[in-house]
């Protein structure tokens, strides 16, 4: 089970509550002896505390709706990992909760309060808190409400608590500077992997002929000028295959139908921004193939604009670190937790 806690994970299980889905539902449908029936039902179970088939019902429609185009088209994979997915995020949030209570936070009625009065569907017009629409909401869905806020509050704590330590060194913003402002000019020669279609949109697609990156190298290493090099095993090298990146983006050249191969893959833009005009990467494996990067040209920043953008820069690399680090505590915390799955004795396959 892949229970990593990465950015989108987070935004699902800090967002649990969506007024408009849970205020329709409310005038709409209203509150039934079934919907009870869904909270008494146990869906799984974190260190022995229960997680109800309400719980997931809700949470599982909730991603259904992001996806509802994909589920138009596809109702067989998709529908499977999404069973999985809503699962892992009442999981996560139900653990994180379990250890907020340990940290004794505890969120305070009057931040409830609060939480509750900024849902929008609950204020009026001219953006007040709607005290009557609330109190006339069935009992069970006010607390349901408060409940979830309650909640989400917790972990906003948690995480807080958790990443307060975390602090930005000067040399950590000066790398980030560095980084987000040089401009680099960079010659990419792409290996398709053998077997893919040919694609046009590559960058310098040289075909699934093995070994022509490695001949390229070897002729780089005896000597040869890289673009040389790449023309004399017979690949054509014309202004439009460069590329020109600035902070993680390509700027211009072919830059949309490339992204996809560089994206995720951090030797890329280790490489393109390590090393010297000149230079030439190792054979990097990318999406669809493998890769050459050739550094051609290299334009370091304007420090003398630097402190007028540090501020900006700070709290760039502090969000960073903060998630990076809380996602690590996470890891290495849920790895303790006593999980029981039952998704199989609802959905038998």
């Amino acid at each position: 089970m892949n229970l990593h806690l990465g950015k989108e994970t987070k935004k699902w299980i800090l967002g649990i509550v969506l007024a408009v889905v849970i205020v329709s539902f409310i005038f709409f449908y209203g509150y039934s002896n079934r919907e009870a029936g869904f909270e008494s039902f146990s869906i799984g179970k974190v260190n022995g505390e229960s997680i109800s088939l309400g719980e997931y019902k809700r949470q599982y429609e909730l991603l259904q709706e992001s996806y509802r185009e994909e589920l138009n088209e596809d109702k067989g994979e998709l529908v499977s990992r999404l069973r999985q997915q809503a699962f892992n995020v009442l999981v996560q949030r139900l653990f994180l909760l379990q250890m907020a209570k340990k940290y004794g936070i505890r969120p305070s009625g009057v931040e409830v309060l609060y939480a509750v009065a900024s849902i929008k569907d609950l204020r009026t017009d001219d953006g007040n808190f709607n005290v009557d629409l609330f109190q006339r909401l069935p009992p069970y869905y006010k607390r349901r409400l408060e409940k979830d806020k309650f909640n989400e509050l917790a972990i906003n704590h948690l995480e807080m608590r958790i990443v307060n330590s975390v602090r930005v060194s000067d040399s950590e913003l000066a790398q980030q500077y560095d980084f987000l402002n040089t401009k680099v000019k960079v010659l990419f020669l792409f290996e398709k992997k053998e077997g893919e279609e040919e694609n046009s949109q590559l960058l310098v697609p040289i075909g699934d002929k093995k070994g022509r990156l490695e001949n390229v190298m070897e002729r780089i290493r005896r000597g040869e000028n890289p673009l040389q090099a790449a023309k004399n095993e017979g690949i054509e090298v014309d202004k439009t295959d460069f590329f020109y990146f600035g902070g993680r983006i390509p700027l211009e050249g072919r830059s949309n139908s490339f992204a996809s191969i560089l994206e995720g893959n951090p030797d890329v833009y280790k490489n393109a921004f390590s090393l010297k005009p000149g230079s030439v990467s190792p054979i990097i494996n990318v999406q669809g193939g493998r890769t050459v990067l050739i550094v051609l040209e290299q334009k370091k920043p304007d420090w003398s604009k630097a402190s007028e953008k540090m501020p900006e820069i700070k709290q760039i690399v502090l969000n960073q670190k903060m998630n990076d680090y809380f996602s690590e505590w996470f890891a290495v915390n849920i790895r303790n937790a006593k999980i029981q799955n039952n998704l199989n004795r609802i959905f038998k396959e």
